[in-house]
């Protein structure tokens, strides 16, 4: 049995809109995991800094209670000071 003019058209614009529904899913779902990659990416980035933070302030207790044991006069701590024993807790940490 073929097909009238009138039911190909229709079978076409189904086929059509079902091809249009198909690449709005997909284009929504690479949407959405990018986006989930981009919250990820940021979280991980925030964590890090979060991590770096927290290491400084260790770094700094631990040099400000080595230099109680100091003359005053001796009792020198930088920011610099303080940033490179981070790193070196942060290398430490790492290493493993």
């Amino acid at each position: 049995m073929a097909l009238t003019s009138e039911q190909e058209q229709a079978l076409e614009l189904a086929r059509e809109t079902a091809n249009v529904q198909i690449n709005l899913q997909r284009t929504s779902m690479e949407f959405s995991a990018n986006l989930e990659y981009d919250r990820r990416r940021h979280e991980i980035e925030i964590e890090a800094r979060r991590s770096r933070l927290e290491t400084i302030r260790l770094a700094k207790e631990v040099l400000i209670e080595v230099t109680r044991s100091k003359p005053v006069d001796q009792r020198d701590i930088s920011a610099n000071v303080i940033v490179d024993y981070a790193d070196v807790l942060t290398g430490y940490i790492n290493q493993n």
